[in-house]
């Protein structure tokens, strides 16, 4: 079986979800790598890229846990949008935790508003 072929008869979701875990992955260790080298930049979500990264990351994240629920039965969709909301709010926390250590916050488009 060719890899064309492969790739075709693999469902349009699994595909755009790989794609999503890919470029989140690589951002996603970008960012490991930057913060090991003590930029204050290395989490921030100013700039398309960025911006484009962490959603791709939190999109693929969410399919494959509402994917992984299915399969264990419609109780646990409950347990995974509570465990991806209190992701979600760490990770916020964390996102200020990191402005406030470096004294820097910006808004939603990349300004700095506590000049």
């Amino acid at each position: 079986m060719s890899f064309t072929t492969y790739v075709l008869s693999v469902p349009i979701e699994m595909l755009v979800v790989a794609v999503l875990a890919l470029i989140g992955g690589v951002l996603a260790i970008r960012s490991i790598v930057h913060a090991s080298r003590m930029r204050a930049d290395a989490f921030e979500l100013t700039g398309k890229v960025s911006k484009t990264g962490w959603v791709a990351m939190l999109v693929a994240s969410l399919i494959v846990l509402l994917m992984n629920a299915l399969s264990l039965g419609y109780r646990m969709i409950t347990l995974v949008i509570i465990a991806w909301v209190i992701v979600g709010v760490y990770w916020g926390s964390k996102r200020k935790e990191m402005d406030n250590l470096v004294n820097f916050s910006q808004d939603g488009y990349g300004n700095n508003w506590t000049r």
